[in-house]
C-alpha cells in the first residue's frame, strides 16, 4: 500500500488493514516465494510524487530481477520504499537494501507484531512529515546517538529495527521510560517505535545496543523541512537556461546540486554523512544572489559511497535544527540515456532506441522495462555484453492501440542493471501524450 507524503492517518480503514495482515499468518503452497518487486512496480508506475509505499509480505522476491527498476522508479518518484516482513521466508537482504536507497525502513517481524503495524504507519505518513536522522549499520554493538529537537516539531518518533534495546533521554536528563502522558511506546519482537507528542526543544540522545544489522530513524511533524535535494544541470538556449534535476541516479563525482528548505530557519549548512552517520564531507551551497533564502546551489564533489544528505543550522529562534533526506543513492558506472519524446498516435507503434554507456568494468546488462499495460511494450536485445568505455542499444517497440484516447499520458521506465545481484544500474524514463487521430 502506498500514501502521498502529507496526506492524513484518517485515510487509513484500519478495520480493512487488520484483515489483510491477520491473512498473512496463514500458510499455503509458494508462500516463501512471490513477486513482491513487480507489484512494487505496478504501483509505483501509478503514484505520484513524494509517496510512502508500505511493502507488507510474508514471501522472499522470486523476482529480485527488477529491483534496480523497482529503486530506480522510487528514486525518480522521490518514493520511500518501507518493508515490513513477516515469518523467516529469507530474502531479508534484498529488502533491507531496496529500503536503504529509497530512505524507508526494513522490518522482520512476527504474526503478534501486525496489530501495531498501524502505529508504524500513523507515525510515518503525517501532514509535514520530516525526517531528522537516518542511520543504518551492519554491525551491532552499544551506540550513543544524539539529535537536535526545535520547537517547530509538533511531535517526534524514534524507531528502532533490528533490536529493542532504546534507550531515550531528554535534554534535561530525563529517562523518556513510555509511560508519560504525550509517550506512547510500540514494542515489535525485533524492533521498537517511541512517539513523544510536544517534545522539549534541545538536544535528546538515543542509546542503541543491537546485537546485529540494525536500522534507527528519528522523524516528526515540523513546518521547517528539508524538502528537496537534486543533482541538476543547466538546461535550455542562453538567456533562458535553468536547473532541471539529472535522469537516472548520479554518475561522476563532480555535479551540481540544488537544495529546497521552508520554514523559520536563519541559517543552514549542508552535510553528507554515511550510512552510519559518520561525516564525509560538507556541502558549500548558497542562495543564488536575487533568488529565495531557501533555495540553495553549488558544485559538490559526490563520495563514491552511499550517503545521505544533511541540512542543519539554527532556526530564527536561536535553536539549533537537523534535517535529513534518508534515501542514499550510490555513483554508477553505466548511464542509460533515453530518446526525445516521441510522436505517439492511436494505431501507430513507435520504436525507441535507449543507449547504454558503460564507463566501469566489463559487465553484462539486461533490460527490465516498465510500461501502462493499455500501452504494452517490449525491448530487444534481451542483454548487452559492454567493456570499459562501450555503448550499446537496446531498442524498445511500443504499440499504442487504435483504441487509446488522445490525451492518455504514457510513462516508459527502460531500467538497465547488471547480471551481477546489487551490480552496477541505472535508468531513464520517457513521457509522452498520445495525440492525434487513429491510424
Amino acid at each position: 500500500m502506498s500514501s502521498r507524503r502529507g496526506c492524513a492517518p484518517s485515510l487509513f480503514r484500519s478495520h480493512e488493514f487488520k484483515r489483510a495482515l491477520a491473512s498473512l499468518g496463514t500458510s499455503g503452497e509458494g508462500a516463501c516465494s512471490g513477486s513482491s518487486m513487480m507489484a512494487a512496480l505496478q504501483v509505483l508506475g501509478t503514484s505520484g510524487q513524494g509517496v510512502d509505499l508500505f511493502l507488507i509480505t510474508r514471501s522472499s522476491a522470486r523476482d529480485e530481477a527488477l529491483a534496480s527498476a523497482v529503486s530506480g522508479l522510487a528514486q525518480k518518484r522521490d518514493a520511500r520504499i518501507h518493508v515490513l516482513q513477516f515469518g523467516s521466508c529469507g530474502g531479508d537482504a534484498l529488502y533491507r537494501r531496496l529500503a536503504s536507497e529509497t530512505g524507508g525502513q526494513f522490518f522482520q517481524l512476527q504474526t503478534l507484531d501486525a496489530p501495531s503495524l498501524l502505529h508504524f504507519l500513523d507515525a510515518t505518513v503525517r501532514a509535514n512529515a520530516v525526517e531528522l536522522l537516518s542511520v543504518a549499520d551492519s554491525q551491532g554493538g552499544s551506540r550513543t546517538l544524539s539529535v537536535p529537537i526545535d520547537s517547530s516539531l509538533s511531535q517526534v518518533t524514534f524507531s528502532l529495527s533490528g533490536g529493542r534495546s532504546l534507550r531515550l533521554t531528554r535534554p534535561d536528563g530525563s529517562p523518556v521510560l513510555g509511560v508519560e502522558p504525550g509517550v506512547r511506546l510500540v514494542p515489535f519482537s525485533t524492533g521498537v517505535l517511541v512517539t513523544v507528542s510536544n517534545p522539549s526543544p534541545g538536544t535528546w540522545t538515543a542509546a542503541v545496543n543491537p546485537s546485529g544489522g540494525y536500522s534507527f530513524r528519528v522523524s516528526g511533524e515540523s513546518s521547517a523541512r528539508f524538502e528537496r535535494f537534486d543533482l541538476v544541470e543547466l538546461s535550455g538556449r542562453p538567456g533562458h537556461q535553468g536547473y532541471v534535476p539529472l535522469a537516472g541516479l548520479p554518475l561522476t563525482s563532480s555535479a551540481l546540486a540544488r537544495a529546497r528548505l521552508s520554514g523559520d530557519l536563519a541559517s543552514t549548512r549542508f552535510e553528507l554523512r554515511s550510512r552510519n552517520g559518520t561525516l564525509l564531507q560538507p556541502l558549500v551551497l548558497a542562495p543564488e544572489q536575487g533568488g529565495s533564502s531557501l533555495e540553495f546551489f553549488g558544485s559538490v564533489d559526490l563520495p563514491s559511497e552511499p550517503f545521505v544528505v544533511y541540512a542543519v543550522g539554527s532556526t530564527h529562534r536561536g535553536e539549533p535544527y537537523q534535517r535529513a533526506l534518508g534515501k542514499t543513492p550510490r555513483l554508477q558506472p553505466v548511464r542509460v540515456l533515453a530518446p526525445p519524446t516521441p510522436t505517439l498516435s492511436p494505431g501507430a507503434p513507435a520504436s525507441l532506441s535507449f543507449q547504454v554507456q558503460n564507463s566501469g568494468a566489463s559487465n553484462t546488462f539486461r533490460p527490465v522495462l516498465l510500461a501502462d499495460p493499455r500501452l504494452p511494450a517490449r525491448v530487444t536485445p534481451t542483454s548487452l555484453v559492454l567493456g570499459p568505455g562501450e555503448t550499446g542499444t537496446f531498442t524498445v517497440h511500443w504499440e499504442i492501440p487504435r483504441s487509446v484516447s488522445p490525451g492518455t499520458a504514457a510513462t516508459l521506465t527502460l531500467a538497465v542493471e547488471s547480471l551481477v545481484p546489487g551490480g552496477p544500474h541505472n535508468f531513464a524514463v520517457v513521457e509522452g501524450v498520445v495525440t492525434g487521430r487513429a491510424r
